[in-house]
């Protein structure tokens, strides 16, 4: 392990001092500092899911849309999300960023959803993570919970 930099230490302090660094959220980084890499500085992890046990080419990618929608609100989306067994959280989308070869290239038009990590960004809004294709490589980002039309565009990611 690295000893911080004296920078590293007073930008720390800052954090701290600004409530952004709290005890929940630093035993979290302590626990499992690589999920961290993941989080944009000045969002925080208000609710998150255990990680779960699986095989990147045992994915499944499910629509969430009940017939005659073509949208829903964010918060319908994650409610299905549960009732479907489709909530993987950052932890999970790490490990299938690290193999993402194995999700099916099909799937390069859509955004497959964690929506077991929810996210406060710096402005108060509400986030999940997503990835999304772009010229051949999974790309990781937050999409406002409230802001987004959540249509078939979008896929929950859930293990067989």
């Amino acid at each position: 392990m690295n000893t911080p930099t004296d920078l590293q230490m007073q930008k720390f302090h800052r954090l701290v001092d600004e409530g952004r660094v709290t005890d929940e959220n630093f035993q979290s980084f302590l626990e499992n500092p690589n999920k961290n890499d993941l989080v944009y500085e000045g969002c925080e992890i208000i609710e998150d899911v255990k990680p779960s046990k699986f095989q990147v080419k045992n994915l499944k990618f499910v629509p969430f849309l009940k017939e005659g929608e073509d949208c829903v609100k964010g918060e319908v989306m994650r409610e299905r999300a549960i009732g479907l067994q489709a909530n993987l959280g950052l932890d999970d989308l790490k490990f299938v960023l690290d193999d993402e070869d194995e999700i099916p290239a099909e799937l390069m038009d859509k955004l497959l959803v964690f929506a077991g990590t929810i996210l406060r960004d710096c402005d108060g809004n509400l986030c999940v993570a997503c990835l999304s294709g772009v010229v051949g490589r999974w790309c990781f980002h937050y999409y406002l919970i409230d802001d987004v039309g959540w249509d078939d565009n979008f896929r929950l990611v859930s293990c067989k």
